[in-house]
């Protein structure tokens, strides 16, 4: 450089920087089967020099009906802005887990963005130090829907036939190849088939690897199915008869590779009226989902439907209605109690002509929180369990207490009981209808306070009780007392403990009278150990106390 001229030089540096990088870049579901709930797993690293923080998760366009997240370990509440406290700290060239989990109650398609709150100085185009991480479901890529998924023929003469269609959508963004559609074997087509001719897309022949019907984005295309019975089908004893079944699989180039149908129908004498159920939220459900049962889609052959007629077998110890009714073309039924429910539906045309048999449609209902404690109890005083309204039936209350429940000695085992213990005894008083106790964390986004989330003053049960983030190195204490028996009398509690969905311990106690206190067990976490309450170790009866002395709470 000659001369006196000044020059000025700016040096720029990464070093000492933070960076976020997401594995997967996007949370991409595919298509997701109504009723299943899959798992997508992600890695968040840090490929800068300086330690990554990261203070918030934004997941408010997750609905927390559907989507759950586990962040390093915990989860997070969906559906809101969770602040990290204290924030995530990412070493440089280290890592950090999470996951997704995705609950499909429908095959509708979602793009939503979980945004990632960090201190990376090079992210601005969401705002400054925000990672947007897509999260998809049913949206991306090829994707291949089949409607019904169960295909219903029916009641259908013998040596006849009956014909239903199929539809077959693209719901994707990319086009959809379909190179095979055929029948699962066993059991094979047996008396159905795809009427090929009709396929005009196809040419009128089966789509084949060298030859696939294509699919637009949103196309959709309509395979006719035959059904023809060549004998009746066997009736049981209660009316159920067992039906004819095939499952048709198509196979694509989407994520999923396959969609499946099944189909359905049975010999008869004569062409009854066909009932179809279809239920909203599928057939695996949790406790009090609100089922939505819909029975407009059954017909009847040359006329409709004048009559419905729903039945149920419950699951033991449940006791739910059907409402508005059980003559209703559509009811909803709320589960109370875990297990199965078995549902059927019985139709007659305008003419008074009934189903040859029912529809039957089964829905297992299993609850999903780390602990879940079902109260029921029967009084034999009581001649309908099922009727509502103050004073008609006995009142039994759950009690589900924190290890650090510390009330008076009135059961008499040296200890402090954890019966009506303020905060740390969880029942209806202070943790259902709205209100709630504090253990574990303050954090708000931390799911660790137990919720009573059904609570019943009119016979039976159930009352429930769930927690979904029990505290490791804490015992949690379940309790039953008899708060009014209105003059029904004695009754019999049954408690039913589930931990993650599996019924571990259930118990059913002697009789019970009003004012009785029953210590029913002790869950130690995390090892998840049931143990039965004992007032000492050479006393094995039933822990109960009389005439316990319990607060006037109305």
């Amino acid at each position: 450089v000659k001369g006196n001229k000044e020059f000025a030089v700016t040096f720029a540096t990464t070093a000492g920087l933070a960076k976020i990088a997401v594995q997967p870049a996007q949370i991409d579901f595919g298509y997701v089967p109504v009723g299943t709930s899959p798992v997508a797993a992600g890695v968040v690293l840090n490929v800068g020099s300086a330690d990554l923080v990261i203070s918030q998760v934004e997941a408010t366009a997750l609905d927390k009906e559907s989507f759950k997240i586990v962040w390093n370990g915990k989860e997070l509440v969906t559906g809101t802005t969770v602040v990290l406290d204290p924030p995530t700290v990412v070493k440089p060239n280290d890592s950090i887990d999470f996951s997704v989990l995705f609950s499909a109650k429908d095959d509708k398609p979602r793009a939503h963005d979980l945004l990632l709150h960090t201190n990376d100085a090079s992210l601005t185009t969401d705002g400054a130090g925000i990672k947007r991480v897509p999260v998809k479901v049913n949206s991306t890529g090829p994707c291949l829907l089949l409607s019904p998924k169960a295909v219903v023929f029916g009641a259908t003469p013998v040596g006849q036939s009956k014909e239903q269609v199929l539809l077959v959508k693209s719901c994707g963004d990319e086009p959809v190849s379909i190179s095979k559609i055929a029948f699962d074997t066993p059991p094979g087509p047996g008396n159905f088939s795809v009427l090929w001719a009709q396929l005009k897309e196809s040419g009128g022949k089966e789509p084949t690897a060298d030859a696939p019907l294509k699919l637009a984005p949103n196309q959709s295309v309509t395979l006719n199915l035959r059904y023809t019975p060549d004998k009746l089908s066997p009736t049981s004893a209660s009316g159920s008869v067992t039906q004819d079944t095939a499952a048709l699989t198509v196979t694509s180039n989407t994520a999923a590779g396959t969609a499946k149908a099944t189909l359905e129908g049975y010999g008869a004498s004569s062409d009854c009226p066909t009932p179809i159920i279809t239920i909203a939220e599928g057939d695996t459900v949790t406790p009090q989902t609100i089922l939505h049962l819909d029975g407009k889609q059954s017909y009847a052959t040359g006329g409709t439907i004048g009559k419905y007629q729903w039945e149920v077998e419950q699951a033991k110890g449940s006791v739910s209605l059907f409402a508005p009714n059980a003559t209703s073309s559509a009811v909803t039924f709320q589960p109370n109690v875990a297990g199965d429910y078995l549902f059927r539906l019985h139709v007659w045309d305008a003419g008074g002509k009934k189903s040859c048999a029912p529809a039957e449609k089964k829905v297992k209902v299993i609850p999903d929180q780390a602990i879940h404690v079902e109260l029921l109890w029967k009084t034999p005083g009581d001649k309908d369990e099922t009727d509502a309204g103050p004073g008609v039936g006995t009142d039994l209350d759950l009690h589900f207490a924190h290890q650090y429940a510390a009330g008076q000695d009135y059961d008499g085992d040296g200890k402090p009981d954890p019966w009506f213990a303020g905060q740390y005894d969880c029942f209806w008083f202070n943790c259902g209808n709205g209100n709630t106790v504090e253990w574990g964390s303050y954090d708000p986004n931390v799911d660790d306070d137990p919720s009573l989330d059904r609570d019943d003053t009119d016979g039976a049960g159930p009352e429930n009780l769930n927690l979904t983030l029990p505290e490791d190195g804490k015992t949690y204490s379940v309790g039953v007392h008899y708060y009014n028996d209105f003059g029904y009398g004695k009754s019999k509690a049954i408690i039913r403990i589930y931990i993650y969905g599996v019924l571990q311990f259930e118990v059913t106690s002697p009789d019970l009278v009003k004012g009785d206190m029953w210590y029913v067990a002790k869950i130690g976490w995390p090892q998840a150990e049931i143990e039965t309450a004992q007032k000492s170790a050479s006393d094995k009866s039933p822990f109960v106390t009389k005439k316990y002395p319990a607060p006037a709470l109305d």
